[in-house]
């Protein structure tokens, strides 16, 4: 479930935490992390990743004369399913209720003892392929839409996808939304990015997500003198020769560094 402001407002007071330390762990200012959780701020989907996998590492310790919560589960099941599931707790003699119990307990364990690859990408079972083979499967989630023409919000709504080879350390995958980067990158393409979070700028030609704190872009970087003042500019420059540059870039930020276009891959 993808978090919202309040959700990380309240984890940070639950586990006593501020801003200055989420911003530490997110390789930011904290002046960002505020813009983040302002009610009219953005909130990008790179950092609602990061954040989410920071949540879900763990929960605060319960003090130990914390009462104990439960939940009720009603289960709608059909008079044929019903005597089945009896029939096997009279056989284990157990209660049906007990039988259900251990059962879901069971699969869960089993699910937990899985071996993970990342935080946010893990292996899942073997799939046949052709001639017999078989290949490891790797899930990973699109964390939401980038633009590929003007700046604009990306869509914080993930899905998953399955890959037959895991992300990179601090890479995710986002869905290209236009055509300023055509014939490269084509409009609708999912691309690996990798969060870039500091100095230095990466070099000229590197493909860019740009963030101003309103929207992001993908552009390919550029340098360019200043015919007026004579100062060589960072300029975020479209493949596409239909869509004009962003120049010069002020203001915002280099927040990602793309990778490669997925050609290979499994929608959920």
């Amino acid at each position: 479930m993808t978090p919202t402001k309040e959700d990380v407002k309240n984890w940070l007071k639950a586990i006593g935490k501020d801003r200055d330390w989420l911003a530490r762990e997110c390789g930011t200012e904290k002046g960002t992390v505020n813009n983040w959780l302002s009610p009219s701020g953005p909130f990008p989907a790179n950092a609602i990743l990061k954040i989410h996998s920071l949540m879900s590492q763990g929960s605060p310790v319960q003090p130990e004369d914390a009462p104990i919560q439960l939940n009720r589960l009603v289960l709608e099941i059909t008079e044929e399913r019903m005597r089945k599931y009896e029939t096997a707790a009279s056989e284990k003699g157990v209660p049906l209720r007990q039988w259900l119990t251990d059962l879901a307990d069971e699969a869960a364990d089993v699910h937990q003892r899985r071996p993970e690859r990342t935080s946010s990408v893990s292996m899942i079972e073997k799939f046949p392929f052709p001639a017999g083979h078989a290949v490891h499967e790797y899930s990973t989630q699109i964390v939401g839409n980038i633009a590929a023409g003007s700046l604009s919000e990306s869509d914080t709504v993930p899905s998953t996808i399955y890959l037959k080879k895991p992300l990179g350390r601090n890479e995710y995958v986002v869905r290209v939304e236009g055509k300023s980067m055509e014939p490269l990158i084509m409009d609708g393409a999912l691309v690996v990015m990798r969060r870039h979070t500091a100095p230095p700028i990466p070099k000229p030609g590197t493909i860019v997500e740009y963030n101003d704190g309103r929207g992001v872009t993908l552009k390919k970087l550029v340098c360019r003198k200043n015919a007026k003042t004579g100062k060589t500019e960072h300029v975020l420059q479209p493949i596409n020769p239909a869509f004009k540059d962003i120049d010069p870039i002020d203001g915002g930020s280099i927040s990602g560094v793309y990778v490669e276009t997925l050609a290979n891959y499994r929608k959920g």
